[in-house]
């Protein structure tokens, strides 16, 4: 019993030591890459971190464009009568209104 307990302790301390150097090594590397980029020996680190960039879908052909036709002048159009009324057996649509009214109508 005594044996395997701390068995498994050194294991699990070892795999814990083990993480804890991947993470610092990946630190390490992100440091390195980043200063880099600040001292201006870039060229390294912009390749370590290139986004593949998408081509770029080609324009549809341009359509033309109909100029507008030019309007003719117009001539001012004549004065004509009031166009057609409604009549109420003779009466003006004011004084059919008003005899309506005056019925009680509303």
């Amino acid at each position: 019993m005594g044996m395997s307990d701390d068995n498994e302790d050194n294991n699990s301390v070892e795999e814990t030591d083990r993480r804890a150097r991947a993470m610092k090594d990946g630190l390490r590397k992100d440091v390195e890459a980043w200063s880099a980029n600040r001292s201006g020996s870039a060229v390294r680190a912009a390749d370590d971190f290139r986004v593949p960039r998408t081509p770029v879908a080609p324009q549809p052909a341009a359509r033309r464009v109909k100029k507008p036709k030019p309007v003719a002048d117009v001539a001012p159009t004549p004065q004509r009568n009031k166009p057609f009324s409604m009549s109420y057996d003779g009466e003006t649509t004011a004084q059919h209104i008003a005899t309506r009214v005056a019925r009680g109508a509303r």
